[in-house]
């Protein structure tokens, strides 16, 4: 399972910000780092070592005949991992940085400067403490990969919020939209529907009526497009209002 996990790190780093890679050559770069997953997973799958680092449980997919060559090629797949295509993950994001517009290399700051805590980590607690066995190296390792992975979300949504990444204020606009429609409409809905039941209870003696829930409906269908025009006219000036106030 971490092989997926590292994998989709290093595509963070290959389509941030704009969701394509730095260039069109690094396309390959992707499908490879695809392929190298799908391989890194089925053969992972079939070593018969523990199945984690802390723990002596053996792996129940675990072939035999490959006993005498999973201490190898476990480590050798880390290393691959946590070495070459960390490297190929900060490359990309130094590519990238170069040929960067100014708002740009704000956003990729603030995903290195997170990063760089994953990749020293995972060096330290990996690379150095597998080569070496040195204790400290384990726990500062690992305590700088918890960082960088509470820290790359984070920094990634500083960067959406104050550089406007992925259309930020759409987002907005579109989630204060339908948040308060859908508040209004169930408010309304219920305020309907109650005030239907009573006046048919009046009217006809009979508590359950489905009448009351096809009326409710159609009220809703009615009054849902108006609605929904008022609420996104008040959102746009609300947000236009907020920007004009905030100055350039």
């Amino acid at each position: 399972m971490w092989v997926p996990f590292n994998a989709l790190l290093v595509y963070v780093a290959l389509l941030y910000p704009n969701g394509r890679p730095p260039s069109k050559r690094w396309q390959l770069v992707a499908w490879l780092v695809g392929i190298a997953a799908v391989v890194a997973v089925t053969v992972e799958a079939l070593l018969p070592i523990p199945v984690c680092n802390v723990c002596s449980i053996e792996n129940p997919l675990g072939t035999e005949r490959l006993e005498s060559v999973g201490n190898l090629i476990d480590p050798l797949i880390e290393a691959f991992w946590y070495g070459v295509l960390g490297l190929v993950a900060v490359t990309s994001l130094y590519v990238r940085y170069r040929h960067a517009s100014d708002v740009e290399r704000q956003q990729i700051k603030w995903l290195a400067y997170a990063a760089s805590g994953i990749v020293v980590g995972t060096t330290l607690a990996y690379g150095v403490h597998g080569a070496t066995g040195v204790r400290w190296t384990w726990q500062v390792g690992i305590a700088l990969l918890a960082i960088g992975l509470v820290g790359t979300p984070m920094a990634v949504g500083i960067a959406i919020t104050r550089h406007h990444l992925y259309d930020i204020d759409l987002i907005i606009d579109r989630t204060l939209v339908y948040g308060l429609l859908t508040a209004v409409m169930a408010g309304i809905y219920e305020i309907t529907l109650v005030t239907m039941q009573h006046v048919l209870l009046a009217l006809t003696h009979v508590e359950d009526s489905g009448l009351a829930y096809f009326a409710t409906a159609m009220v809703m269908a009615a009054i849902f497009e108006p609605l929904k025009r008022r609420i996104d006219a008040f959102v746009e000036r609300y947000l236009l209002d907020r920007e004009a106030q905030a100055g350039p």
